[in-house]
């Protein structure tokens, strides 16, 4: 029948490759995502309860002020690598 000898062209070639090479990038993008905010934000809490409870010890207070302060560097990564494809897609103008 002619619907059958009709070829397709939702999976043409490179385009679907490249589509599905984003949609790959997304997925696991926002697993990366959502696997560091959950791990800066559990970070956070320990590193804000640390400092809280130094009670005049400097060395407990410098400790839950590195840790604050790598949470919030691993949580702006995250919000970087969030970003990472939709700025691919603009630069190639998809």
């Amino acid at each position: 029948s002619m619907v059958a000898a009709t070829p397709c062209h939702l999976y043409d070639g490179k385009e679907y490759g490249v589509v599905g090479m984003f949609n790959t990038i997304y997925n696991v993008t926002n697993w990366v995502f959502f696997i560091m905010t959950l791990i800066a934000v559990l970070m956070i809490i320990y590193g804000g309860f640390t400092y809280i409870t130094a009670a005049g010890d400097p060395a407990k207070a410098g400790k839950g002020k590195t840790i604050l302060t790598y949470a919030i560097i691993g949580l702006a990564i995250a919000l970087i690598a969030k970003l990472i494809p939709s700025l691919v897609r603009f630069i190639l103008g998809m």
